[in-house]
């Protein structure tokens, strides 16, 4: 009797595992697909990340210009004021 009931308790764990296998199996293709993603999304955001860097260069370099322009400007008004 004991025997039977381990027996019994045994073929529904290895159907359990078979279902897990199962389960495991199904989402692979799905994880190999989420996983190309990923890497599509760092490469992306390596490239944004470069080009915001590189813009950003730009606009320091145009705000350092636009300063020097006003500073030209004011000097510019404040003789033409005189």
């Amino acid at each position: 009797m004991l025997r039977e009931e381990m027996l019994s308790q045994f073929r529904m764990l290895g159907e359990a595992l078979s279902a897990v296998r199962e389960d495991v199996s199904s989402m692979k293709p799905d994880l190999h697909a989420v996983k190309e993603d990923v890497a599509i999304l760092k490469v992306a955001a390596r490239s944004h990340t470069d080009a915001i860097r590189a813009n950003t260069e730009a606009i320091q370099a145009v705000r350092t210009d636009i300063k020097n322009y006003s500073q030209r400007l004011e000097v510019v008004e404040a003789k033409v004021a005189s």
